[in-house]
């Protein structure tokens, strides 16, 4: 079983590259970490349209991995701490966008 995560912040700006990167290793679970930078309680319950658009995303996340893929999917709000304990055989992480 090929268990792969992915971790990116809430910019999607790598996601095509993310689930193509991932796809290539035939996964049978991809577990999708998303770091919005505030607290998951906040993120999970409020109702502002931030947090809206944070559930938004990551719904949008979880399916386009999904569909790239073909693998069980699942999504996790918060740092790489969140996800210490677990077992990867691969991680994906979001490229850095550097202004020139």
């Amino acid at each position: 079983m090929i268990n792969i995560l992915i971790t990116t912040t809430t910019n999607n700006h790598d996601i095509e590259y993310l689930s193509a990167a991932a796809a290539e290793a035939h996964p049978d679970a991809v577990t999708v970490l998303l770091n919005p930078g505030i607290p998951a309680q906040q993120w999970g319950w409020a109702d502002t349209p931030r947090e809206r658009d944070l559930r938004d995303q990551m719904a949008f996340l979880l399916a386009h991995v999904q569909r790239a893929t073909g693998a069980a999917v699942a999504g996790i709000v918060g740092d790489e701490a969140t996800v210490a304990q677990m077992k990867f055989d691969t991680v994906l992480r979001s490229r850095m966008l550097v202004a020139a």
